[in-house]
């Protein structure tokens, strides 16, 4: 019988808290951190209110921003990846990190090594809004042949084609989002970073991943 890999830690960081129980504390609570694009020197189609993540580095085009919140939801897990991890990491609209993420096996390995991330093999993934996912899936997937840990890490910076395309979907609200609240005036678009650890070897009352549905 195939054993399942089992989640053992989850980091994250995001507009809404420093870890993913903050994050999701203030979430049901309606507490967020309001920015204009413009003061990101985004170029939104209208002055449609963001959650964005203060004190986040936007100018350095070789960290750029979705790959610095990935590396600080890593550092959430509260373990020191090594040689031995296998990382699979997706990124979402940020114009930098499609660059990164699109770029040939080898190079971000060597990329990754550099931000000391740690894992002796990584591979990136750039499939908009489903890219966490695919990189969950495909750890898992992986789990069954090959030997682990594996880090899975998903993160998105705010960026122009990000704000433009939600709020060409209709889906932006003028204010600040109310979620899981009877006439929210709609989405607010963050931004954040998720990691978590996935182990075959993990003791038996983790949460082990049956299936992932992509």
């Amino acid at each position: 019988m195939t054993q399942m890999p089992a989640i053992t830690s989850i980091g994250a960081v995001t507009s809404l808290g420093p870890d993913w129980t903050r994050s999701w504390q203030n979430l049901l609570a309606g507490q967020y951190t309001i920015s204009q694009p413009t003061d990101l020197s985004l170029a939104a189609p209208v002055a449609v209110p963001v959650s964005a993540i203060a004190g986040l580095e936007r100018t350095d085009p070789t960290r750029p921003p979705a790959s610095l919140l990935i590396e600080a939801a890593i550092a959430e897990l509260g373990i020191l990846p090594d040689a031995s991890h296998r990382l699979w990491a997706a990124t979402n609209h940020g114009e930098a990190d499609l660059a990164l993420a699109t770029a040939e096996e080898d190079a971000s390995s060597t990329a990754l090594q550099d931000r000391r991330f740690g894992a002796a093999h990584a591979t990136w993934i750039a499939s908009a809004c489903t890219g966490g996912l695919h990189a969950l899936w495909f750890a898992w997937l992986e789990a069954r042949v090959r030997p682990g840990p594996w880090l899975v890490a998903a993160g998105d910076a705010l960026s122009s084609i990000g704000v433009a395309g939600f709020f060409a979907a209709g889906a932006t609200g003028k204010g600040p989002a109310e979620p899981f609240r009877t006439g929210s005036g709609g989405m607010i678009v963050g931004e954040g970073a998720i990691a978590i650890e996935l182990r075959t070897d993990a003791a038996a009352d983790c949460a082990h991943v049956g299936a992932v549905a992509v």
